[in-house]
Parts: C-alpha cells; structure tokens; sequence
C-alpha cells in the first residue's frame, strides 16, 4: 500500500506540474486510474452478468427437473462448470480496492491550502464546501446509475433496478459524509462516479448492440 501511495503522490505532483490547479489535477489523475483499471471493470461487469444469468438457468432447472433429484444434480454440475470462469473476473476486480482506497488516501493528505478554478467559492481544497454545492452534486453523481437502470439504460450491466428509496439513501449518505469532508475528497467522488456510470453506459450499449447483431444473424 506504501508503495502504491507514494507512486500516486509523486504522479499528482507532476500532474499539477502540466496543470498548475491541484482541483484539475485530481481529476486528471482519477481518470487515468479509472482509465488503467476499465480491463478489470468491464471482466466484473460481465462476470456479474454471467452470475445473474446463471440464477436464472438454476431456478429453470429445478422446475424441469423438479423431483428428479439426480437429473437436477448432474445438470447444476454442468452449469457449475460453465460458470467457473466468471468468478476469475469477479475476484480479478478486487485488484481495485487497495488502488482506489490509496487513491483516497492520497487526495485527503493533500498539504496544498489553496483553492482551485473549477471550486471559485472555496477558498482551499482542503476545507469543506461552506455551500454544499460538492456534496450535492456528489449525490446527483451518485443517483445516475439508479435512474439509468430504473429506465433499463443499463441493461447487462449487473445492476438491478433501484426503487426511489433505494437510491436515495446512498445519495443522503454522500452528502453528509462531504458536507465535513474536503472538497478534494469531493472532487474525487464526483469524477469516479462519473466516469464509473460513463463505463456502465457504454458498456451496456455495447453488450445490446452485440446482442441485436447476434440476434440479427439469427433471423
């Protein structure tokens, strides 16, 4: 962790060298981090697929198979199997976690107490948003994903559908966590929400135009 955190640090000072705005630079470096690891998002979103995929094929067959006990087993083996390989984009996607927990841990050590082009109503990064402007657009961030799959904008991405609720509440939390936080955090969590939807969107059109191609062969 040690190492990772000081080759991002080095790298965001060198960023702010190109940028000479640190708000810039986090959201410069939060994007090619984002960018590096879209290998192992979209393997995790199409081993989520799979996974969801597979629970439907088990609930079909134990109705085919339902009180043949052995017809049921041989068949859920054969799926077991099939189903392997999912799990390697699934664990690959853990990868993620220590890099992106570091990457928080790098923009809430920022010494810079100055502020930044793209936040003119702060006066430092590294205070909280007297406004709240961060926080809630944190949220806004945070509600896009729910509302794109309640409108089935993301199919195939692994995500089910949000009832209003259960979007909200994630949306809450976001801003009172930032409403105390720096806004470096909040620029953070605003760019990789961001581009976190941008990849399910895209991937999601992906997979639906594959799947009309495929379909179109077909006819």
């Amino acid at each position: 962790m040690t190492v990772i955190f000081n080759f991002l640090n080095g790298f965001l000072s060198n960023i702010n060298l190109l940028t000479g705005d640190w708000g810039i630079s986090i959201i410069v470096l939060t994007a090619i981090v984002k960018i590096a690891m879209v290998p192992l998002s979209i393997n995790q979103k199409k081993s989520s697929a799979q996974q969801k995929a597979m629970a439907e094929k088990m609930d079909e067959l134990k109705k085919k198979y339902e009180g043949e006990k052995e017809n049921l087993q041989d068949e859920m083996a054969k799926l077991s199997m099939e189903g392997a390989g999912s799990l390697l984009g699934i664990f690959a996607s853990l990868v993620q976690i220590p890099v992106m927990y570091t990457l928080y841990r790098v923009f809430s050590s920022m010494p810079a107490e100055i502020g930044s082009a793209i936040v003119p109503w702060v006066a430092s990064i590294r205070l909280n948003d007297p406004y709240y402007i961060v926080p809630i657009l944190s949220a806004g961030v945070q509600l896009l994903p729910g509302i794109a799959a309640s409108i089935g904008l993301l199919k195939n991405s692994g995500r089910p559908k949000m009832s209003p609720a259960a979007m909200i509440v994630p949306a809450a939390v976001s801003i009172l966590f930032l409403a105390k936080a720096p806004v470096t955090i909040g620029i953070y969590w605003i760019t990789s929400g961001f581009l976190g939807f941008l990849e399910q969107l895209i991937f999601s059109l992906v997979e639906k135009k594959s799947e009309n191609t495929a379909g179109g062969l077909a006819n």
